[in-house]
């Protein structure tokens, strides 16, 4: 029973472990923010806004390159968080330690690729760590089992007596 509920709350983790207004780097339509190169990031708006007209520069300040990559495609993947379309994200190869400047037509929200990652797996090995006390309990049942039917070895009752012992009275 305790795996069947750890594999549902792993499954409902996976989906609610995530929160793109909530752990993100930065939000909003401009400004700045500091990477120290070592993440990677994922640029999110929300589902009503049509991505074709959104327009997004994330430049390094020490270099003056844009950064920001644009999806092929801005059409809702099924792994988006819910409520959010992913568009583009912060360039992993040219990715340098520094403050960068945002600058877009409408709300992003930069989301750091590894909280994301964590936050699905750590839901998912816990859908996977029920399914082990599932198949455990399964086993320990069909042992019980079988030792139950194998075990089960009627016998009459055996009742021992003994002599009484020698110079008692009983007064």
């Amino acid at each position: 029973m305790f795996g069947i509920v750890m594999m549902i709350m792993g499954r409902s983790a996976i989906g609610d472990s995530f929160d793109v207004e909530n752990d993100n780097a930065f939000e909003g339509t401009s400004g700045q923010f500091y990477t120290d190169g070592s993440e990677d990031f994922v640029i999110y708006i929300k589902d009503d806004i049509d991505c074709t007209s959104v327009t997004v520069t994330i430049t390094n300040d020490d270099t003056g390159e844009d950064h920001f990559v644009a999806d092929e495609d801005c059409n809702k993947a099924e792994d988006d968080p819910v409520g959010f379309r992913s568009i583009g994200s912060l360039d992993w190869y040219y990715d340098t330690p520094g403050n960068y400047t945002v600058t877009a037509s409408e709300k992003i929200y930069l989301v750091s690729l590894w909280d994301e990652f964590t936050g699905l797996a750590g839901g998912f090995f816990q859908a996977l760590s029920g399914a082990g006390m599932i198949a455990c309990g399964a086993c320990f049942l069909l042992l019980g089992g079988i030792l139950a039917l194998v075990l089960n070895d009627p016998k009459e009752a055996t009742q021992m007596q003994t002599p009484p012992t020698d110079g008692y009275s009983k007064d």
